[in-house]
């Protein structure tokens, strides 16, 4: 499903010592994430390549059911509206089978600038 028109971009958050750290305007010397736009993220990709994509999720979660091992990672950023953008990658047996992009109205003081 791919949107035309104005993109939601969203901005690798990093969670370290209780802070919410958006990757985008972290003071150097810290280790950034990677901006990540849901558009970006494929059905096929590998759980590495989501990685390499959006850099570290704030959440990780995995289950095992019938036999099938799933992996979720979660991803939090900010739309152009300042709206939260919560985005959760679904892998069975590390392939991307499924991605939910979730809008939430509370804003979020986070603010990246993509060039």
């Amino acid at each position: 499903m791919r949107r035309s028109g104005s993109r939601v971009w969203l901005c690798g958050v990093l969670l370290s010592a209780g802070l919410l750290l958006a990757g985008c305007s972290v003071s150097s010397g810290m280790q950034q994430s990677f901006g990540c736009h849901p558009d970006e993220i494929e059905l096929g990709m590998s759980i590495d390549d989501v990685l390499e994509l959006c850099g570290r999720p704030v959440g990780k979660a995995m289950y095992v059911e019938n036999g099938i091992r799933y992996d979720q990672l979660i991803y939090i950023g900010v739309a152009r509206s300042e709206n939260r953008v919560i985005t959760t990658v679904t892998f069975e047996d590390g392939v991307l089978t499924r991605q939910e992009v979730e809008i939430e109205e509370t804003p979020l003081s986070l603010h990246c600038n993509h060039h």
